[in-house]
């Protein structure tokens, strides 16, 4: 402000100064140079101002004549301001900007999808996560229309739009949705007045498990429910009425088999349990051999199958460090199996040699089994034929315990089959196993 009134006072004396010196016009001529020369060095500066402004210069303008420069009109001063001011915001806004994309990489790192819609339910942003959920390949494109899907276009269109008005109360809203084999849970949220936030997240997972847990207490349900009813209906007989001698022991020997039925499901889910949970083989083994192992479980096995041909093909002096008790459940379960489950006159081979693996088979000619069950035929209590399973006596345990028992041992357990033609139920172990100089 004081240059400006310096400025005015030094034309105002030149004013003065010129009439007294010579004539009014002279004074008057010299005020106007005074006036013209600042207003000259003024629109100088703004020139170079609006010249820095309209760049993207990070150089300060200084000016020339040290102290007397910065003073004098109050440029530099002025920006040096601006250059101030300017680099407090630059500073803030690359601050906001790493902000922004730290917040973008922890949104694109979440395990669900996130997307925001806007009020006319299209995508404004969304993270990769919903990419590779979705597969949106056209942005003009609401939502749901890219989703394609009657049952969540209906749960978009009775939700999205309420939730984006101001006056509704700010909950969120949630769905599932099934996208092949993927099942996902979706969430809305309402972020502001005309956008809403989408979260899916994958549970395809809990889907299965609980699925696979109602199946499990309903099969295991069935299966002790059925001897339970007929040692309940043999316990009324023997209380109602008096039953000869003879008729009373063979009650009783029926209950003995339906109890030992049920306490061989017992004892084959505790097994399976400690095997799923157990991460490593028990320390508690000791060298088995496998050869001689193999060889008595064949000879049970011609004792069973007295009506099928059993050939037996078996390496000698084959050792292995493990339970005997758990490798004999393994081998005779597969090899019994294959007595049980097929037809008199039915060809079986069983198989144990050694090379560069342990490998074991057992192989026959008989009806096999369609290719939608071999995926299963590990699960709990997954039967194919589940009438002809239950004469048999199996508690539909045994393939699930031989692979997860045989997984401890480093194997892993093949299935092969085809209808009318056979089926070959193989156990590969690594030879880490295998115990050297054991012959005896």
């Amino acid at each position: 402000m004081w240059q400006c009134i310096f400025a005015i006072g030094f034309a105002l004396f030149a004013l003065v100064f010129g009439c007294m010196l010579a004539d009014k016009v002279l004074g008057l001529s010299l005020a106007c140079v005074v006036l013209g020369l600042w207003g000259v060095y003024h629109s100088i500066n703004l020139s170079r101002l609006s010249k820095w402004l309209m760049t993207d210069t990070k150089q300060p303008i200084t000016l020339s004549g040290g102290r007397t420069g910065r003073e004098f009109g109050g440029w530099q001063v002025i920006f040096d301001k601006i250059f101030e001011n300017q680099n407090r915001q630059d500073r803030h806004k690359e601050r906001l900007t790493l902000e922004v994309q730290r917040l973008n990489r922890i949104i694109a790192g979440f395990p669900s999808a996130v997307i925001i819609l806007n009020k006319k339910g299209r995508i404004e942003w969304q993270n990769e996560r919903a990419i590779q959920y979705f597969r949106p390949d056209n942005l003009k494109l609401s939502f749901k229309e890219q989703v394609n899907d009657e049952g969540f276009s209906d749960f978009l269109d009775n939700h999205h739009a309420k939730l984006t008005q101001p006056q509704n109360p700010k909950q969120d809203i949630k769905t599932k949705l099934t996208l092949g084999q993927t099942t996902l849970q979706i969430t809305l949220i309402p972020i502001e007045s005309n956008a809403t936030m989408l979260i899916a997240h994958d549970v395809s997972a809990n889907e299965k498990l609980n699925i696979s847990k109602n199946n499990f207490i309903a099969n295991v349900s069935h299966e002790l429910r059925t001897p339970l009813t007929v040692i309940q209906g043999f316990l009324e007989m023997l209380n109602d009425h008096e039953l000869d001698r003879n008729l009373q022991l063979e009650f009783v020997g029926l209950m003995q088999k339906e109890s030992a039925r049920m306490l061989d499901l017992i004892e084959g889910l505790l097994t399976l349990s400690r095997l799923e949970n157990e991460e490593k083989p028990p320390e508690d083994t000791v060298p088995v051999n496998l050869s001689d192992m193999m060889i008595s479980i064949y000879q049970e096995a011609l004792m069973l199958g007295k009506t099928h041909h059993i050939h037996a093909n078996i390496a000698p002096d084959i050792w292995v460090d493990g339970m005997q008790k758990e490798l004999y459940s393994v081998f005779s379960n597969l090899i019994f199996n294959a007595i049980r489950h097929t037809d008199s006159g039915t060809n079986i081979d069983i198989h144990l040699s050694i090379d560069k693996e342990i490998v074991f088979f057992v192989k026959d000619d008989g009806e096999g089994i369609d290719g939608e069950h071999l995926v299963h035929l590990t699960e709990r209590f997954y039967r194919v034929d589940k009438g002809r399973s239950r004469k048999t006596g199996g508690s539909g345990l045994g393939l699930a315990i031989a692979k997860h028992a045989i997984a401890h041992y480093g194997g892993v357990l093949q299935i092969d089959s085809q209808k009318n033609v056979g089926s070959i139920f193989k156990v590969v172990m690594p030879i880490k196993n295998l115990l050297n100089g054991r012959s005896n």
